[in-house]
């Protein structure tokens, strides 16, 4: 996949997120939004770092309960910073 144009919404370094297998690591995230049309190709599924990469809709991944907390958060921080709100610091 190709991303053409993105655009980061959040930074979020607050103790409490901490990598998942290893709480003693805080975690230092920067998060972007690529929006349809910004990007081309398909998705890797299988990589060094993932084993069925796909593109889920919201509800799905609200649903998903191995789906990690501080995650679901950046998705729904992502769908309230919309294209012309402001940064997302946490």
């Amino acid at each position: 996949m190709l991303v053409r144009s993105c655009r980061a919404f959040a930074v979020y370094s607050e103790p409490r997120f901490t990598a998942p297998t290893r709480h003693e690591a805080q975690l230092l995230t920067v998060a972007y939004r690529v929006d349809a049309g910004d990007w081309e190709g398909d998705v890797m599924r299988e990589t060094d770092e993932t084993v069925d990469a796909d593109w889920f809709t919201v509800s799905k991944l609200r649903a998903m309960r191995d789906f990690m907390p501080m995650y679901l958060e950046t998705v729904e921080d992502c769908l309230l910073a919309g294209e012309d709100s402001g940064f997302v610091v946490k």
